[in-house]
């Protein structure tokens, strides 16, 4: 009887620098990731090492730190989305609204007014956010409200492996 197995490929870093982001109480200013052809791609898993915020501003309690994922059918150096372009770079989303379009991914939510605090991410997977299919291009969008800029010398703390399934 055949077993069906998840193989997961090489980590690729995946292009998005989010040293000394500076926070938006709106939620609305973040920095997005370069985008990810997915076509052809059974999965992928994100690894997302820990985030550190200043190491002089302590946030006050129930400041977050949000990470969405953006799908889309064509390339969005093609044709953007919003201010979503697919090029990793600081944006400012037009309204609420647009950024609600991409599915919240993880929240992380200060519980202590602690400066230097890192904040620890679980992995997760592109194919859960759109109901188990990859879509053809995809991207990370990072925004916090921290009270301050996010710590500096964090430019690579995101990933992402394909995960290819695999009968033996």
């Amino acid at each position: 009887m055949a077993v069906l197995t998840n193989v997961l490929g090489t980590a690729t870093a995946l292009t998005m620098d989010i040293s000394s982001l500076a926070h938006d109480d709106s939620l609305l200013a973040g920095l997005e990731s370069v985008q990810v052809a997915g076509s052809d791609t059974y999965d992928f898993l994100i690894n997302v090492d820990p985030i550190t915020i200043h190491a002089s501003t302590a946030p006050a309690i129930g400041d977050v730190i949000e990470i969405w994922v953006w799908g889309a059918d064509t390339s969005l150096a093609t044709t953007a989305w919003d201010v979503i372009d697919g090029t990793s770079s600081t944006e400012t989303l037009s309204h609420a609204a647009a950024k609600n379009a991409m599915y919240r991914m993880r929240t992380l939510t200060a519980t202590v007014a602690t400066a230097a605090k890192t904040f620890p991410c679980r992995p997760f997977t592109i194919a859960r956010c759109f109901g188990g299919v990859v879509p053809d291009f995809w991207g990370l969008f990072l925004t916090h409200s921290m009270g301050a800029t996010l710590a500096a010398s964090q430019a690579s703390l995101f990933s992402y492996q394909t995960v290819t399934p695999t009968s033996t």
